[in-house]
């Protein structure tokens, strides 16, 4: 990160998101499986901060969705101290 172009470095950043989606069968008791997963990429401004409301379809073959809502700001930025 430069110190010098902080906000331009935050833009830059990637950010993302992984979602998984596990399977249980009910006799099992609490033994689970990866079904799926989802990674969504974010873009975070420092300004305006991150909000995202999206449905996400795993796949087809699950037939799964969830409604995902995600929301950020950046609310302080501190250099670190240094001796």
């Amino acid at each position: 990160v430069d110190s010098r172009h902080l906000k331009e470095s935050i833009e830059r950043a990637e950010f993302s998101l992984n979602l998984e989606l596990w399977f249980g069968e009910q006799t099992t008791g609490n033994v689970l499986s990866l079904a799926s997963t989802r990674t969504l990429q974010l873009n975070f401004h420092p300004g305006r901060g991150l909000h995202y409301h999206l449905p996400v379809l795993f796949d087809y073959f699950h037939l799964a969705a969830v409604s995902v809502g995600i929301h950020a700001s950046l609310v302080a930025l501190h250099q670190p101290y240094i001796k």
